[in-house]
């Protein structure tokens, strides 16, 4: 299984999407269908006759709800970049952008809803017009698919498109020990305390012992379930379902991780950071930042060498080379993390301002560091 990622403006109709596609509308509260506005994070599971898979993760669109959406970035591998034909690109839709690019987005489509709205004149002018939008992003160059929910028109197409892009994307790594950043975590009774997530690397099997973060617990697999199926064993890139009883479910949070036990916490890391152009302004040898790793948001500081180079934009891009256009050069930097947690070398990460929350940049983990003499306040 790979990771379906939706991404878009508000109201751009990636729920009514993910729906048309799967059959499951991703909105799982109540208040989400009477307001018609996604909240939280939603999941749906798309099947092919051929075996191939996707978990489809649905995110909120509104600004407001940024960090639910990034809590379900980081397992994405596909990206279904939503874009409603009669409005065109918006301020989320750009953000969002920014956003994937420093996480493990591979492959992306271009998905233009509510084509019905439009006549083939304007649906091609806008066309042009999100193409020259798109420029410059992870998007730039990815294929369109202009489809309507209400009609059907267009859905074939873009299943094929998706069964086509599901089916080259390479394996995780199954040897790695295994890492499930927890999205969601719920009690059954007669079963215990539930946690989800992505596998992002790895393998779990039922009667594996395995250590919950921050809590520090080691607890045994009960059960395994993908999208209500029981497996005796998942690999990395499923969304997962993992029966834990031993552990009460007010102890643990969205945020948490569930991983091998030979992770050790930590609360510094060494990572290579690349800012976006536009914050370089914003950035000191400390910066007070809410650090987005895995599912988790956590408080503490980006800690720059005060040898280190500015940023830089990159110039001349040609094709393949749409990210390191949006981003400064790459700099071994260091967080330093209010609360202790685990990571595995070559994890993404995002960090933006505590406040206003914008976006900084992000990188990729090199290693639980020690410290220089600096600690987050």
């Amino acid at each position: 299984m790979h990771i379906v990622g939706t991404a878009g403006h508000v109201d751009h109709g990636k729920s009514s999407l993910v729906e048309a596609l799967t059959g499951t509308n991703p909105d799982r509260w109540l208040e989400e269908r009477l307001r018609g506005m996604t909240l939280d994070l939603g999941f749906a599971r798309l099947r092919f006759d051929d075996g191939i898979e996707g978990g489809i993760v649905d995110v909120p669109g509104h600004e407001r709800f940024l960090h639910n959406m990034l809590a379900g970035a980081a397992g994405m591998e596909l990206l279904l970049l939503v874009i409603a034909a009669n409005e065109g690109v918006r301020p989320q839709t750009l953000e969002h952008l920014q956003i994937l690019q420093y996480l493990n987005v591979r492959r992306t489509l271009v998905v233009l809803t509510k084509r019905d709205l439009l006549s083939s004149a304007e649906l091609e002018r806008v066309q042009r017009d999100i193409s020259d939008a798109l420029q410059g992003t992870i998007a730039a160059e990815a294929p369109v698919y202009a489809v309507s929910t209400v009609t059907g028109e267009g859905l074939a197409e873009l299943c094929e498109a998706i069964h086509s892009a599901l089916a080259a994307l390479p394996p995780r790594d199954a040897r790695a020990p295994a890492f499930l950043p927890i999205d969601r975590v719920f009690a059954l009774t007669g079963h215990g305390t539930i946690v989800t997530g992505t596998l992002m690397q790895g393998e779990i099997a039922i009667g594996d012992e395995l250590r919950l973060t921050p809590l520090g617990k080691n607890v045994r697999v009960r059960s395994l379930h993908v999208f209500g199926e029981r497996l005796e064993r998942v690999s990395g890139g499923s969304r997962v379902a993992v029966n834990v009883p031993a552990v009460d479910r007010h102890e643990i949070s969205r945020g948490a991780v569930l991983a091998s036990p030979q992770f050790e916490p930590s609360a510094t890391l060494d990572v290579d950071f690349r800012p976006l152009p536009e914050a370089s302004a914003m950035l000191r040898r400390r910066t007070p930042v809410r650090v987005y790793l895995g599912s988790a948001e956590i408080f503490g500081q980006l800690v720059i060498p005060s040898e280190a180079p500015q940023a830089v934009i990159l110039s001349g891009a040609t094709e393949g080379r749409a990210v390191e256009e949006q981003t400064g050069s790459e700099e071994r930097a260091q967080l330093h993390l209010r609360k202790s947690t685990v990571v595995y070398p070559g994890e993404a990460f995002v960090v933006r301002r505590l406040s206003p929350k914008d976006i900084l940049g992000g990188g990729t983990i090199v290693a639980a560091g020690a410290a220089r003499g600096e600690t987050a306040r």
